[in-house]
């Protein structure tokens, strides 16, 4: 493992893995946590199956799931290996249209029992889609279409620091909204920026309330968190009636939101 600082998600994940594998990184309500090592067998995992499908590091990977662990781990998992672009689940058919129409992602990845129009969107636009779940935050298991969407993809073909981690959404305000795309190793330099900033170290956990599939939540709140080597507490979104007991069962040294939150 070089020791040069990482630019990539995948090496972040992988110094994580390797310096702390038994220390906490997601934490979810109700007990369940993922660690450090098993954080990163799992983006590898991902990263083979995707890439075993054909979807290579140049690719794009939209994904629809609830707020959560279990977007988190799929965010990290699809970035560590292609491009991955969070939808809002709460998007309605048109919307979904129009941005996977824009984004042509290789597949939709859809949060299982979610009744999202995204799934009837990406059959009409004859795009690919893969189910996920997962078990207590503890994992991800994807399933495929019986048939990969193209030749398989080697298995040294991760994003170096100038591909693209993300497709992003902007928020319309100068006119329709645009997906922006952020390189990997932008994306870890403005998560080290905002941990420096805070002086966040590996014991730092941060009580997520912010939505994933934005900018705050996901650089802010999860980059920021795995960057430091802290950990992450991924609620479902902000329920004002939760915070408090959240707030004893997390532990938490930092969070953040948007002012109408507080």
């Amino acid at each position: 493992m070089s020791v040069s600082a990482p630019l990539t998600v995948r090496e972040v994940l992988e110094q994580r893995a390797h310096r702390r594998p038994t220390d906490p990184a997601i934490a979810v309500p109700g007990g369940g946590q993922t660690d450090n090592a098993a954080l990163f067998a799992c983006v590898q995992r991902i990263s083979r199956q995707l890439h075993t499908f054909g979807i290579s590091k140049n690719a794009c990977v939209a994904v629809v799931a609830q707020n959560g662990a279990e977007l988190a781990l799929a965010i990290l998992a699809i970035s560590a290996g292609t491009t991955v672009a969070p939808l809002s689940p709460g998007f309605r058919r048109t919307e979904f249209l129009s941005f996977l129409s824009d984004l042509k992602p290789s597949a939709v990845l859809v949060q299982r029992g979610l009744n999202s129009p995204a799934l009837a969107v990406a059959r009409d636009l004859d795009i690919p889609v893969i189910v996920f779940s997962s078990d207590a935050g503890q994992g991800l298991e994807l399933v495929f279409p019986q048939t990969p969407f193209s030749s398989p993809v080697g298995e040294a073909d991760f994003p170096a620091s100038e591909d693209s981690a993300l497709m992003l959404q902007t928020a319309g305000t100068t006119g329709e909204p645009k997906f922006v795309p952020i390189t990997q190793g932008n994306l870890v330099r403005f998560a080290n920026t905002i941990s420096r900033s805070l002086a966040l170290t590996s014991s730092d956990r941060c009580l997520n309330v912010m939505p994933l599939f934005h900018a705050h939540g996901l650089i802010a709140a999860l980059m920021a968190s795995m960057v430091s080597g802290g950990s992450i507490f991924c609620t479902h979104g902000f329920q004002a009636e939760n915070v408090l007991e959240w707030m004893k069962e997390c532990g938490p040294t930092w969070y953040t939101a948007v002012p109408s939150i507080h």
